[in-house]
């Protein structure tokens, strides 16, 4: 039990009667009078009040949420006492989530029920807890808070890859990407044959592909949109070796990493392709075989929102004797990992080359921002000056892997993350409209 602020501010008026006792000792008998009025009050507003034990509050929450999107927390405070209480009450949210409301307050009439709301942030992806739910109870008086905290049942919630940005992703593709490569989620293959799959001409589309029919009758180029026939496979292998866990502004390569392949993974879904995930660093971590469906979209999510890397180097002889072993068919081969010098790279190389034979490959690599910057940067003092040196080598001896890996057959997107994502949409729909695979 804690005495409120009313209780406290009565009991400060009490200290007037004794400072004017000299007066008259009328003002000392009415001083001790009034606090020991005072004092019986709190006692039996502590006494009448409903114990904590009236009071029940519960949690309700969604335990599947994405990272960086909101996700409402409803309380139900339920009073089981006759009289009409003020609460207060304060949770515990799980340590990477934000929450919008520190105190939550709440009038409940007797013998009912109010429910408060706040949303959680989470800001990183993975298997959190909730704590305890505190609360406060005012004395029917005012004049004493009861307080409790109250543990519920083990609380967690899954924070998976943001999937709701996925979806603009995929959104801002149909409007405004794959027009200009005119697919059509038809089910047969060749060219169209109807109006709706005529288009303009852009410079990306094959001159096999223009009707020249519609063209004189237009003055104007009219291509016809080539249509996809069946599934194809799309396998994004992973590294979560200890390269990944280098940081890149304020989050990790690896989380930079799930967050396009959920939405590359969502992307070919939707698209018709099967998507299939290995995780890897010294040994193979995750397998998840190529499937589509919105069922398979969820497990892709269970795959990816707890990966985590390892302080090890990545076996990439191990992954890719698993991955040739298990993935016959072509596929189109998304491998997320980070290029060094020295024989890891000369095994991704020698590996790529191999890869490339039977599948397309394409190698997806973060550059740092902040290694590109201080390598463009105007130096000022000698201290700018060994920066960009050190930054200007680093960024060579990178593009000599580059290059290598393309020469070995590989595709290699090697952007900031900033960059990346619009660039691997558009490197899949170009391989989807030449129909590569």
């Amino acid at each position: 039990m804690i005495f409120s602020r009313k209780f406290i501010f009565l009991l400060l008026l009490g200290v007037i009667p004794f400072t004017l006792k000299e007066l008259s000792p009328l003002f000392l008998i009415l001083g001790t009078f009034y606090n020991v009025l005072l004092c019986f009050l709190a006692l039996l507003d502590y006494i009448k009040s409903p114990s904590p034990q009236q009071v029940s509050v519960r949690r309700r929450y969604e335990k599947n949420c994405s990272a960086g999107a909101k996700s409402p927390v409803t309380i139900t405070v339920s009073n089981y006492s006759k009289y009409f209480l003020r609460i207060e009450v304060k949770d515990e949210p799980p340590l990477s989530c934000q929450s919008d409301k520190e105190i939550l307050e709440v009038e409940v009439p007797g013998l009912s029920r109010r429910n408060v709301y706040y949303s959680l942030t989470p800001t990183q992806r993975g298997s959190y807890s909730f704590g305890a739910i505190n609360f406060r109870i005012w004395g029917i008086l005012g004049l004493i808070i009861k307080q409790l905290k109250e543990s519920q049942e083990p609380a967690k919630i899954f924070v998976y890859p943001d999937v709701s940005s996925a979806k603009k992703y995929v959104l801002f593709q149909r409007r405004s990407i794959a027009a200009p490569y005119g697919l059509r989620r038809l089910r047969f293959r060749g060219e169209g044959t109807d109006f709706e799959s005529l288009r303009e001409y852009v410079p990306d589309d094959d001159i096999r592909w223009i009707d020249w029919k519609a063209t004189a009758k237009m003055d104007r180029p009219i291509s016809r949109s080539f249509q996809i026939e069946r599934s194809q496979n799309v396998i994004a292998l992973v590294d979560c070796g200890r390269t990944m866990a280098a940081k890149i502004g304020t989050q990790s390569r690896l989380d930079y990493v799930v967050n396009f392949v959920a939405s590359i993974s969502y992307l070919a879904m939707e698209m018709g392709d099967k998507v299939g995930i290995i995780a890897f660093s010294d040994q193979i971590k995750k397998v998840l075989m190529p499937q589509r469906g919105r069922r398979h979209f969820g497990h892709i999510m269970d795959t990816l929102y707890d990966l985590d890397t390892e302080l090890i180097e990545s076996d990439y002889k191990k992954m890719l004797h698993y991955f040739s072993i298990k993935n016959r068919k072509r596929s189109l081969v998304l491998l997320f990992t980070e290029l060094e010098e020295g024989s890891s790279s000369d095994i991704l190389i020698s590996y790529a080359y191999r890869i490339s034979k039977a599948h397309i490959p394409i190698i997806v690599t973060l550059r740092d921002s902040d290694l590109v910057n201080a390598s463009d940067k105007v130096p000022g003092d000698e201290e700018d000056f060994f920066q960009k040196g050190v930054a200007s080598q680093l960024l060579l001896e990178r593009d000599r892997i580059c290059l290598r890996l393309i020469r070995s057959g590989a595709l290699v997107l090697d952007l900031a993350p900033q960059k990346l994502s619009l660039a691997l949409l558009n490197k899949y729909l170009e391989i989807k409209t030449k129909i590569r695979l």
